[in-house]
């Protein structure tokens, strides 16, 4: 009784230790967009048995997956509802294979990756339709060749697979080794079919298959192992990549810092954008670059233990203002930090902007920087005056005379134009941080106290504002000659919200992209050509439309004409048909339309708004680069553009990232009245200007009331001395 007992309590432990449910697989999505590996994501709804189903389906694929190096991840969407709703997924549960590298989102900062959906109305059972689907869209970053005069052009470090085997396609467990080591190492696959004695003379090769490494210093280096195990081919091909050896070293040390950071704070209140020290390691100010400006923590186990909403500190210092934070050690030392860690624990201390303000502080003695030590509740009264560091020179000052010229200079030097239009005369912090920030893309003007017939040029909105410029060559019909002309942009509160950081750095990079400025040197795309001409425009309307006639492995030029809902998009329609005869020919070009009124999302990701419409968008989706039409929708005119598209003529610019087909039209989607953001719409700047305005009073009066104090002490003393 007693073994049969021990017998089941065994099988119980086995069949519990057994079970894999899909809580297994769980990952956060920012995890999976910021990681450089291959991921097979389910997104799934609770523990619901459709599911537990695809999550079965994983599990029998791990093994396949684990061998091409694939990761498995699963998100829950009733717990990141917010995620979720961000991937766009077209069922549910849904499977997505990322296999792109991740990009940052120009409004958000953060990385992204676009998913490849994988039908799931195949069912949760059909193996070989998941391993069909990812051995399709895995990107083939292999070179092929049988030339071996060839061989030698290749870039060293190179890895070449040797074979005997005439075959057309290549191994997947080939594409996944190149795919782990693209922009690194070249992956080539010899056919060695025709040319095998040659090849054996001239490396030394005995027989085959033979995978060799030529390195940098064109010596020959063989792997003797199995062929068949990737885990070790992996190994063996990290001595011959540096590059590949500090990544990795850099995301150990940071998952190591993430898992020290969840073992000492669950909450996990610290950014990864802020720079940590020990005292020992603080020996200077020098550590803190000086063209931003710092707050500074300095406490004993670190700052999101002992000040209050750390993070959120932290994500309002934007820009040019940053964070650390000094984790006092309990040896004394008489660096720079440890003289701070002598205070009393913990405080803030504002760095501010530049060398000239850091004269003022004395690195000998750090304690009696007065002015710039603040109590540990005190970080935003801290934050504010890091800002007032920030250098008013940044800004331009600007007026109505030299307005145009302003523009037209920013031009020149491939810049486009921001100008906060204001009744104030003061450049906010703000504006400082804006036009360091941008200082790459845009240069930042302010003009205050405007005329009110420029006001009523720009449509009379509410100050501040901002305007956007540059100059745009466009066409004199009358004289039939290209003329430079000015083109701006009112800031649209309905649209864009209120005047914020973020939005404007957001709305600026967007209306650099669309200017044409962002990139004049990649004007050429990879041109596939086809056998077959097409017939008719393809007309998408679902993801999987848009996926199997322009994804993201198309390497020719999918010309999308945009056109409105309805009978009003009927004219265009019959250009685009004019324009696909005339260029069906043309093995680079696939036509597609869409109805930009219902897809309204997916028309913004390329910059087009319904004023635009009707008109035509040449995307590359290898590249991940567009351009779109400007000028006279007619059918000689987009035809004109297309040609120059092909042949190189038109600067094309790279995408955020690649759009997707909502399952529902935007048609009715609510915009907020006029009303509404018209109270919100100024009232973040307006409210610093006021602010800034009152705080600058306060210490002038300050600084008044102790020049009199100082005055009245000198007087008395020269009295007394008289005496």
């Amino acid at each position: 009784m007693m073994l049969l007992s021990l017998l089941l309590i065994v099988l119980v432990i086995i069949s519990t230790y057994g079970e894999v449910t899909i809580d297994t697989y769980n990952v956060q999505l920012n995890n999976v967009f910021s990681s450089n590996d291959a991921y097979v994501v389910l997104y799934y709804m609770g523990n619901d048995d459709q599911s537990k189903n695809f999550g079965t389906l994983l599990e029998n694929m791990k093994g396949k997956l684990d061998s091409y190096g694939i990761k498995i991840g699963a998100i829950d969407c009733d717990i990141n509802k917010k995620e979720c709703k961000s991937v766009n997924l077209m069922s549910m549960p849904s499977i997505q294979l990322y296999v792109d590298d991740p990009v940052p989102n120009p409004y958000t900062k953060k990385n992204y990756r676009s998913g490849i959906f994988f039908d799931t109305r195949t069912g949760p059972n059909d193996l070989k339709e998941l391993e069909r689907f990812i051995n399709k869209h895995y990107p083939n970053k292999i070179l092929k060749t049988n030339s071996i005069e060839k061989l030698t052009e290749y870039k060293a470090p190179s890895a070449i697979f040797f074979s005997e085997r005439k075959v057309s396609s290549s191994p997947m467990l080939l594409k996944s080794i190149a795919y782990d080591y693209r922009n690194q190492i070249n992956v080539i696959q010899f056919d060695a079919s025709e040319n095998s004695e040659d090849i054996k003379t001239k490396y030394n090769i005995d027989e085959f298959p033979k995978l060799l490494v030529i390195d940098e210093k064109n010596d020959n280096h063989y792997y003797n192992d199995d062929l068949k195990n990737r885990n070790n081919i992996i190994d063996w091909l990290k001595q011959f990549s540096k590059m590949k050896e500090t990544k990795e070293k850099t995301s150990n040390t940071n998952k190591d810092e993430e898992n020290n950071n969840n073992n000492t704070n669950n909450n996990n209140d610290d950014d990864t954008s802020v720079k940590s020290f020990s005292s020992s390691e603080f020996s200077s100010l020098s550590l803190l670059s000086n063209d931003n400006a710092w707050i500074l923590a300095v406490t004993k186990t670190g700052a999101s233990k002992e000040i209050d909403n750390w993070s959120k500190h932290v994500q309002a210092c934007e820009g040019h203002i940053k964070t650390a934070q000094i984790v006092c050690n309990n040896d004394d030392n008489d660096k720079l930090g440890g003289k701070l860690c002598s205070g009393k624990l913990p405080f803030i201390v504002q760095i501010p902007y530049g060398d000239n303000n850091r004269k003022k502080l004395d690195e000998n003695e750090p304690l009696k920087w007065k002015r710039y030590i603040y109590e540990s509740n005190e970080v935003d009264d801290a934050r504010k005056e890091a800002g007032e560091s920030l250098p008013e020179s940044s800004v331009i000052e600007i007026n109505e005379q030299i307005f145009e010229g302003v523009v037209q200079n920013g031009h020149n030097n491939k810049k486009v134009t921001v100008i906060v239009v204001s009744d104030k005369s003061n450049a906010t912090p703000m504006l400082r941080n804006l036009a360091l920030s941008l200082k790459d893309i845009a240069q930042v003007g302010l003009m205050a106290n405007p005329s009110m017939g420029f006001v009523s040029q720009i449509g009379n909105p509410k100050l501040p504002t901002v305007i956007f410029g540059t100059f745009v060559t466009e066409m004199n019909e009358k004289t039939k000659q290209p003329e430079n002309k000015i083109q701006l942009m009112a800031w649209d509160f309905k649209v864009y919200g209120p005047l914020r950081f973020n939005s404007i750095s957001g709305m600026t990079y967007s209306y650099y992209m669309k200017s044409g400025l962002g990139d004049s040197n990649s004007n050429n795309v990879d041109i596939q050509t086809t056998t077959d001409r097409q017939k008719e425009l393809i007309v998408i309307e679902k993801e999987d439309d848009w996926i199997s006639s322009c994804g993201e492995n198309y390497r020719g030029i999918c010309a999308i004409g945009f056109v409105p809902s309805g009978s009003e998009g009927d004219n265009a329609r019959l250009v685009l048909n004019q324009v696909l005869e005339s260029l069906s020919a043309v093995s680079a070009l696939k036509f597609l339309i869409i109805d930009a009124g219902c897809q309204r999302e997916f028309a913004e990701t390329f910059f087009i708004q319904a004023t635009d419409l009707p008109t035509i968008t040449a995307y590359s989706p290898s590249k991940s680069r567009y351009v779109n039409f400007k000028g006279s929708f007619s059918s000689s005119s987009a035809r004109e553009f297309l040609e120059s598209v092909i042949h190189g003529r038109k600067a094309t610019t790279p995408i955020s990232s690649r759009p997707k087909v909502s399952i529902t039209c935007d048609i009715n989607i609510d915009i907020p009245t006029t009303e509404e953001t018209e109270e919100d719409d100024a009232s973040d700047f307006l409210a610093e200007i006021k602010k800034e305005e009152e705080e600058r009073k306060k210490r002038l009066k300050q600084e008044i009331e102790e020049e009199a104090k100082r005055k009245k002490l000198e007087e008395e003393e020269a009295l007394k001395s008289k005496d």
